[in-house]
Parts: C-alpha cells; structure tokens; sequence
C-alpha cells in the first residue's frame, strides 16, 4: 500500500506519532477551508455555510461555484480567497520543520525518498479491465478522491487489488446496484474511524455522537453521491441506467478492489460486474 508522507516519516524513524499528530493540528488551523475563510472575512455566516454545504451532498460542485450561484460571493471575493490558499498553503512536511520536529535538510531528503518511491508506486498500479469496460464505474474512480476531499476534507490514496479480501476493520459496508445492460455492483467499505468522519460531513454532528445506524447511512449516501456525480459524466447519457438506493446487505463478495488508504483510517471500493466470478 502507499503512504502519506507523515507515515512514511514514521517509518523512517525521522519523528513519532504524537508529532505527526501535531503537525497534521497545525495545518488543520492554517489551511482553511473556503467557508471558513469567508466568515472570518464577514462575507458569509454559519446558516449560508451550512446550506452550500448541504447542496454538495447531492451534487459534484465546488464550495465557491455554489456560493457564487446562490448570490452569497462575488466572483472576485472567491478569487481573493482561492489566491490567499494557494500561496499560504502548509504542507505537512513543512508544518514539521515549523514546530522544530525535523530540520529543513531532513526534510529535502526524505522528501526526494518519498517521491521517488511514490513514483515507482504509480507506474506499476493500474486499472482492471473489469471496471475500465464499465464506464460508470471507471467515473466512479475518478470522482471518489474529489468527492472525498470535499466532503470530509479527507486526503485519499489507492491501490488496486487483485481481489477483494474480507477485513474485519471495514466493518461498515453499503452497496448500490446499477442496472446497465447487465448488473453491476459497487459496494463502499470503511473503518468505523473513516466513517465517522464522512458520517460528520454530511450531518453536522459530532463523530461521538454518531449512532452505527447513522454511520451506515451516511456511508450510504456518500457512495450514492459518488456513483450518482459519476453517471453524470458517462459519454452516452442517453444510455438507459438505473441506480438502486444504498443498501446493507448483498455487499459484494468478489470483485475488484481499490484499497483506500485516507487520514481518517482505510477503506475499499469494490466493483463486482454481472458475470465475475471469486478468484
């Protein structure tokens, strides 16, 4: 699986968890989000904020484009705020070296390591046949790392697998079925500590508060946003395809699967089409 580059830090003995965990705080305060930004600036409150981010939930659009089309920011003001994130943005190796965790010389070389390593990583993983053929899965894909980050602000890694392989530590699951000329099946599977943090995206709660029930149905949703933003892109929108609702049960029991690795714990998309069968 690949890493994070704090982990990979970890790894190589250069800090601990706790100062991992400290850096990861410090660019949580500096890089903040658009909303955020905006209400400091007075330009939005808690009530606007809430209702673009309740819109997200059902479609695949930026934070700013929302607010631009509600009336709630000016092209300008966005623009503003998009420049201020791109030049002040903090990395998490740079955060290191800020809180004297790590010298601006570890840093260069680890991070020449972790590139090359990355890079070597991403020339040997590749999409399998099974899911390319099928497009609306293969949008799946594409969109689920955006989605992700705009929606629980969670950085995401993946690789694909040769197989689906139970795991106990995903142990909530929702799936959807698509009928596309045949069925196909796209079954979503998280930690309890990622589903927390996608379950307080989408209904503003506090992640210990959250029943499993809850759990279960935000993951439900955000897999149903994710296939529904995908069967928008499809080339042939015409092409008759129906998208069941999120269930519990008839979580695929083979498939291809794309490991996720997040900063909130692992997770898996698997895609199982009509005629696979367990390897």
């Amino acid at each position: 699986m690949p890493q994070f580059f704090g982990e990979f830090m970890i790894e190589a003995g250069e800090i601990d968890s706790d100062q991992l965990q400290a850096a990861l705080d410090h660019c949580d305060r500096v890089n903040l989000p658009v909303g955020e930004l905006a209400k400091r600036e007075g330009w939005l409150d808690d009530a606007q904020i809430r209702e673009i981010l309740e819109r997200q939930h059902t479609v695949d659009r930026r934070f700013g484009e929302i607010a631009i089309e509600l009336g709630y920011l000016s092209e300008e003001k966005l623009q503003a705020m998009v420049h201020q994130r791109s030049t002040s943005h903090l990395y998490i190796g740079e955060a290191l070296v800020e809180l004297g965790h790590i010298s601006r010389q570890t840093l260069e070389y680890q991070l020449d390591r972790y590139k090359s390593e990355a890079a070597a990583f991403l020339r040997e993983d590749r999409m399998p046949d099974d899911v390319a053929r099928h497009e609306i899965a293969e949008r799946s894909v594409e969109v689920l790392p955006r989605i992700a980050l705009r929606m629980g602000r969670l950085q995401l890694l993946s690789r694909w697998a040769a197989s689906w392989q139970e795991d106990p530590r995903l142990e909530i699951r929702r799936s959807i079925e698509i009928d596309c000329g045949g069925t196909l099946t796209i079954g979503l599977a998280a930690s309890r500590e990622l589903a927390q943090q996608i379950a307080s995206a989408m209904l503003f709660k506090d992640p210990g508060w959250l029943t499993p029930e809850e759990l279960g149905d935000a993951l439900g949703e955000f897999l149903n946003l994710v296939v529904g933003s995908a069967n928008a892109l499809v080339s042939n929108p015409e092409a008759p395809v129906r998208v069941s609702p999120p269930k519990a049960n008839g979580f695929p029991a083979y498939g291809c699967a794309l490991l996720l690795l997040t900063t909130r714990g692992p997770g898996c998309l698997v895609v199982q089409p009509e005629d696979a069968t367990a390897s």
